[in-house]
């Protein structure tokens, strides 16, 4: 009976909310805590696969968090697994343990905007820097009207 109890607990619950608290059907599935530990890093990437299927289209999985002990929002990754799986709350109706993970998302039009912009900016840097440059030359080329530079 313990080794069933046991195994029992071992049901981890992960459900996959939007940062602004959203939660889509078919956002939770279920591992066992002690094969997904075993294989953190893939267990972490399955994770993020699934995450990316539950966001908008042109937007992009940025990071997933978890809620530690005081209510922070930490980041997981393959490394931080254990300590998410430490902070899952046994679910009293399921009997299994649950693991909230908030999907934050960058959406690429945004992205794109955002370097469309920068490059605008360098362009207007490299105009600017071009005319001084034109303008010291002509000062100069002024300056040395009538002057033999060889003496």
């Amino acid at each position: 009976l313990r080794a069933a109890m046991a195994d029992f607990h071992d049901v981890l619950t992960i459900e996959l909310v939007a940062s602004n608290g959203a939660v889509k059907e078919d956002a939770s599935f279920h591992v066992l805590a002690s094969e997904l530990l075993g294989h953190a890093e893939q267990g972490y990437e399955e994770m993020l696969r699934r995450a990316q299927g539950l966001v908008a289209e042109g937007e992009e999985v940025s990071r997933l968090t978890y809620l530690d002990d005081e209510g922070d929002q930490c980041t997981l990754n393959g490394r931080t697994l254990k300590d998410a799986v430490d902070f899952a709350e046994l679910d009293q109706a399921t009997g299994y343990l649950k693991l909230r993970l908030t999907i934050f998302v960058m959406g690429k039009s945004r992205d794109s905007a955002a370097a469309d912009d920068m490059n605008d900016k360098e362009a207007e840097g490299a105009s600017e820097r071009q005319a001084l440059v034109e303008a010291a030359l002509q000062a100069l080329n002024q300056m040395a009207t009538g002057s033999d530079l060889r003496e």
